[in-house]
């Protein structure tokens, strides 16, 4: 296509600006035949006592590298080794996929530790909390620091079409008690019923 070509020409451009050079397919070609060889040896990694796991987050470009460094930093000061990699890539940032590989010995407490410490830093450094993994029970605690006054949309949003509470409970934000839950009450909107043809 020739949108890639032009592409490719400007890329190739801005990375000759800063010194870099081109060594051609083979790199891309042998990292794309062998992308998911790695998926299928965490269980071989736990068995000898090594607890891999991977975190992601999106940021803008200047935000890439106090990121990544943040989140280094944070990852060794806990025991963990790190790496990273691009996942996806747009005009105004990316998402850095981070993969720790931690003792299992670290335990429970080490674990959340790690967690609570890397994406700490991330979102410190302005990274925001998920990219394309969504947010489940580990990185629930710092969302409200990337949400700010986004937090109240969502609530109501949630009491609105969610009332009882049972879609995905205790893990985007904290379940409020039966008692004041009794109290609210949420306005309900009934559709009339629509009638279809068999």
């Amino acid at each position: 296509a020739p949108i890639v070509a032009i592409e490719l020409a400007r890329v190739l451009n801005i990375a000759k600006e800063y010194g870099a050079e081109d060594l051609g397919q083979e790199a891309g070609e042998h990292w794309y035949e062998r992308r998911y060889a790695i998926s299928y040896k965490q269980s071989n990694a736990m068995r000898a006592g090594v607890l891999p796991d991977t975190m992601e987050i999106g940021c803008t470009w200047e935000k890439i590298i106090p990121t990544y460094k943040a989140v280094r930093k944070a990852a060794l000061e806990c025991g963990a080794s790190i790496l990273a990699h691009f996942s996806h890539l747009y005009l105004d940032g990316g998402s850095i996929y981070f993969t720790f590989a931690m003792p299992v010995t670290i335990g429970e407490e080490g674990y959340l530790k790690l967690w609570d410490k890397t994406l700490g830093a991330a979102v410190s450094a302005g990274a925001n909390v998920s990219h394309h993994h969504g947010i489940g029970k580990l990185k629930a605690p710092v969302l409200h620091k990337v949400w700010g006054g986004s937090r109240k949309i969502y609530n109501e949003v949630r009491r609105g079409i969610d009332p009882d509470g049972i879609l995905n409970p205790k893990v985007l934000v904290p379940i409020e008690s039966q008692a004041h839950r009794a109290k609210q009450v949420f306005p309900t909107r009934v559709l009339p019923p629509v009638e279809m043809e068999a």
